[in-house]
C-alpha cells in the first residue's frame, strides 16, 4: 500500500509497495527522538500508519520537505524547497515531527537505556 506521498504546489506523486512485508504480524515498536529526521521519520510514520506500530521515545525532528539544489558560481549553491512528504494518512511531519505513542526519555545519569526498555516493554504487550 501507500508509504509516502510527495506533494508539490501543483502535482503529487505517491510511493507504495505491492508485496507483503516481512514485518507484518510481528511485534514491533520504533524508537524516535529529536535526532530522527527525514527518511527516519517517513519510515516510522509509515509503519505507524500502515501497521499500527507503536512509536516510543521523544518527538522527532520534523524534516519533511524536498529540496532541489541549484549550483551557483564560486562553489556556492541554493537550496529550493519544492515539495513536502506526506505520510499515508496525509499528515505532514514538517516542523511538527512525530509524536511518540509512548513518551520515554533516556537519562545520561544511569547505565540503563530507558527508551529501549520502554520499547521492549511495548513489544511484549
Amino acid at each position: 500500500g501507500l508509504i509516502v506521498k510527495q506533494q508539490g504546489r501543483i502535482e503529487a506523486e505517491s510511493f507504495g509497495v505491492n508485496r507483503r512485508g516481512s514485518l507484518i504480524g510481528k511485534p514491533l515498536s520504533v524508537l524516535i527522538n529529536g535526532g530522527s529526521a527525514s527518511a527516519a521519520e517517513i519510515v516510522s510514520g509509515a509503519l505507524r500508519d500502515r501497521l499500527g506500530v507503536t512509536l516510543v521515545g521523544e518527538r522527532s525532528f520534523g524534516k519533511g520537505t524536498v529540496q532541489n539544489i541549484i549550483s551557483l558560481p564560486h562553489g556556492t549553491s541554493m537550496h529550493v524547497t519544492t515539495s513536502q512528504w506526506l505520510l499515508p494518512e496525509g499528515d505532514s511531519i514538517q516542523e511538527t515531527g512525530l509524536t511518540p505513542d509512548v513518551v520515554a526519555t533516556d537519562s545520561a545519569e544511569t547505565a540503563v537505556d530507558e527508551q529501549l526498555q520502554a520499547a521492549i516493554k511495548q513489544v511484549g504487550k
